[in-house]
């Protein structure tokens, strides 16, 4: 009945259990996390950027780092009625040809950027990854 809409979410806490959750799972790895993140977010909205950055952090944990170390950076802040949500790593950068075609990963996040955030999404791959979103609530 809307109540969904309701419940706000604290983004920094949100994103940094995402980020331990994930990091159970590459305990051999010295990758830092550096969040900057100060906004709420409705539930609604908070599920579908939740599930952008889990994609995007399971990537860089698999394919960024070939010596196991390195930099996750996830900067999610609000200006005027803009979100603005920037995923990074300081890996290697991405290979369209080591990415099977049609990746379900990215294509999710493709979708839900374009789809359920109605927003606009930017990738660039040089050195490193990054990942920029702008969508309004």
């Amino acid at each position: 009945c809307g109540s969904d809409d309701i419940v706000e979410i604290n983004m920094k806490d949100y994103i940094q259990e995402l980020y331990n959750e994930l990091s159970e799972s590459f305990i051999d790895k010295n990758i830092i996390l550096d969040l900057n993140v100060d906004v709420t977010m409705f539930l609604s909205q908070a599920v579908y950027v939740g599930l952008i950055i889990n994609e995007l952090i399971s990537n860089s944990i698999k394919h960024a780092f070939d010596e196991n170390m390195g930099k996750i950076y996830i900067y999610l802040h609000k200006k005027e009625k803009e979100y603005t949500l920037c995923v990074g790593d300081s890996g290697k950068g991405y290979d369209k040809s080591r990415v099977r075609e049609g990746s379900l990963g990215l294509k999710l996040v493709n979708s839900l950027a374009i789809h359920q955030l109605e927003g606009t999404i930017y990738i660039e791959k040089r050195d490193f990854f990054k990942c920029v979103i702008k969508f309004h609530i």
